[in-house]
């Protein structure tokens, strides 16, 4: 569905309730939905073949479930909402400059290594990179790594993971891959079937200086990431951050994040615009929805209980009449009530003064 497209039919989970689409995603669709709060989330619901979702986490360096909600049947991850594209859409205009290359694979590790700490392994690959409006490339964590093994993405596999032998150092292999491809512009591996699991395994890799030469600086550094003895590679992430900024410094630097917002913008700046949109259009329309599950929320209150006699008191303070025959005593359900009309009132004088 495109953005923007209406999904009040969908039924919502509580307590999230969906407003529209805001883009699809490998993982399934991307709901705008209004949070308990007032504000706007993302609502994903996932596709069908799914594995599962990945656990919640706070850490806002990585794309993943902030939480999971509603039953197992029909799980949905609440996540961030902001306008973003995967960084497949970005590298299908063309290769990146070096320095802005360089620019993306610091953010991408430096997100990888946010997932590492939280036990979670990401095979780097163009649909698992996610690039918001503010040019800020974060890793996707959002379901099973069980589908590694598939052909769309066996060319980002290390090669002990042919043969089941994973561990945190393959998912350096594959941030490897992925640079080179951002810098060069074509895939590292162009064989199919077998031959791309032989030349993943065995066949000796192309250097990067030998296609582009001004690149010479940055071979060291690739040859380590891509190293088909996990030993040799980097320990962790964020190592090969701090020896990647050091391998950029000797070629054209590393790009300022302002410099970057500009070329990721002038690539997607029609799905910005869209997902902009669907979201100023959603900020319009949950206020309704909003009252009515207020009104649904005070027609399933509770009805009080009756006080126990036993336990009234019973000294000076007790219920009397007063002058115009009201109990001085509220009644806890009028003050509720009176509390949320109160609030809606404020919530829809904001908006008139806002709108005016």
């Amino acid at each position: 569905a495109p953005p923007g497209d209406s999904n009040l039919s969908m039924p919502g989970v509580a307590p999230y309730s969906p407003i529209c689409v805001l883009r699809e995603e490998p993982e399934g669709t991307l709901h705008v939905a209004r949070a308990p709060d007032g504000k706007l989330v993302g609502l994903l619901e996932p596709r069908d073949d799914l594995p599962r979702l990945s656990p919640s986490t706070t850490d806002t360096q990585i794309f993943a479930p902030r939480q999971l909600v509603g039953p197992s049947a029909a799980r949905r991850a609440v996540v961030d909402v902001e306008p973003s594209v995967r960084l497949g859409s970005l590298l299908a205009e063309g290769p990146l400059p070096p320095a802005f290359a360089a620019r993306l694979l610091l953010d991408v590790l430096m997100s990888l290594a946010r997932a590492h700490d939280h036990g979670q392994r990401v095979t780097v690959r163009p649909d698992r990179v996610l690039v918001g409006v503010d040019a800020q490339a974060r890793v996707v964590v959002l379901g099973s790594e069980d589908d590694t093994m598939l052909a769309s993405s066996l060319r980002f596999t290390a090669p002990e993971e042919l043969e089941h032998a994973k561990d945190l150092r393959g998912d350096l292999w594959s941030a490897g891959v992925l640079f080179w491809e951002a810098l060069v512009g074509k895939p590292l591996f162009a064989e199919h079937g077998w031959g791309l699991v032989t030349a993943i395994a065995e066949r000796p890799l192309p250097r990067v200086a030998d296609v582009r030469p001004e690149l010479a600086p940055l071979q060291p550094f690739l040859d380590r990431m891509l190293s088909r003895d996990p030993e040799a590679r980097f320990g962790s992430a964020r190592e090969a951050a701090a020896a990647w900024i050091d391998a950029a410094s000797e070629a054209d630097g590393i790009a300022s994040r302002d410099a970057f917002e500009v070329l990721v913008t002038s690539r997607a700046e029609a799905a910005f615009a869209a997902q902009e949109a669907a979201l100023l259009e959603a900020s319009r329309v949950p206020l309704a929805t909003f009252e009515r599950e207020i009104a649904t929320a005070v027609a399933k209150r509770p009805v009080p209980r009756a006080p126990d006699p036993d336990l009234t008191f019973t000294g000076s303070i007790s219920t009397t009449t007063g002058a115009l025959g009201m109990p001085s005593r509220l009644d806890p359900a009028l003050v509720r009530i009176a509390l949320i009309a109160f609030s809606i009132a404020f919530v829809l004088g904001a908006l008139a003064r806002a709108m005016g």
